[in-house]
């Protein structure tokens, strides 16, 4: 009885766990990644240093400190089971198979 592999070697369940990585990540810096990119294209429009001082969009990273308390634990599992899954992969392909 030979045992399969959880990730390795399986093209499928990677794309879906590198997707589900980025799309959590993005989740949680998303109110950085809009503020900072909405002020620069306004910064570039209107010729004015942007900043929370001055700007609504500014203080929109901060959201981030929100954000990342929701989808920080859910990136941290996921990222954790799949090392622990790699790990379970490595040894099942590396564990000598008997003839029988």
């Amino acid at each position: 009885m030979s045992k399969k592999t959880l990730i390795l070697k399986r093209e499928r369940r990677i794309r879906v766990l590198v997707l589900l990585h980025v799309v959590l990540v993005a989740l949680a810096l998303s109110p950085l990644l809009i503020g900072v990119g909405l002020m620069s294209l306004q910064e570039f429009f209107t010729g004015h240093a942007q900043h929370e001082g001055n700007s609504a969009l500014g203080v929109l990273p901060w959201l981030t400190i929100v954000t990342l308390a929701i989808f920080g634990p859910a990136v941290t599992f996921l990222f954790n089971l799949s090392l622990l899954a790699i790990v379970y992969d490595i040894i099942v392909l590396s564990w000598p198979k008997r003839s029988e």
